[in-house]
């Protein structure tokens, strides 16, 4: 998969906090994985099995305390100055996320339709892209996950974080057939 250090949006974040297997797909992945500090913030809840129970409150804290993502802030004036750009057309976790990727030369793991959008329109290259999707895809075939669990997985983020693969996303047609 990604060998260049690979930055987690809220969404992104959010989708793996609700799959409760977060840990294993990071683990999978083989590469530094980065949260920017807005990301982090903005990441508080994924909503209960139960549709009568409120919201779970989740956090980044027990990744970074395994080791398994960084926590970084924009450093030097490039990073903080395409921050405020990018601030003017997505949220501040998505924004922050993708100028940190944009001057480090980093992958972008977003299913943010705008963000996607923007990081696909960056000169002079693009900025590359994961999705939940294909994150998930690549623990499911590199850890031979049971269909079971996988399915279960997947099931767990449509209900919690309220995600399917758009349309467009290279990994759909595997994701709806295996939930």
């Amino acid at each position: 998969m990604a060998m260049k250090p690979l930055v987690l949006d809220t969404a992104v974040i959010l989708n793996l906090l609700a799959a409760d297997v977060g840990n294993a797909i990071l683990q999978c992945l083989r590469t530094e994985c980065l949260v920017a500090t807005a990301a982090a913030q903005e990441t508080l809840y994924v909503r209960s099995d139960d549709p009568a129970q409120p919201a779970r409150l989740v956090s980044v804290e027990p990744w970074r305390e395994a080791g398994l993502i960084a926590i970084v802030s924009p450093e030097g004036p490039e990073e903080e100055n395409l921050y405020v750009q990018f601030a003017s057309e997505i949220d501040d976790g998505e924004a922050m996320s993708l100028a940190i990727c944009q001057a480090r030369r980093c992958i972008l793991a977003t299913d943010d339709r705008k963000a996607r959008r923007l990081a696909g329109s960056l000169r002079p290259e693009a900025v590359s892209l994961l999705s939940t999707a294909e994150m998930v895809h690549c623990w499911a075939t590199r850890t031979t996950v049971q269909e079971e669990i996988l399915r279960l997985t997947l099931q767990a983020i449509e209900r919690r974080a309220r995600f399917v693969p758009p349309q467009g996303d290279a990994f759909r047609d595997w994701w709806l057939q295996k939930r």
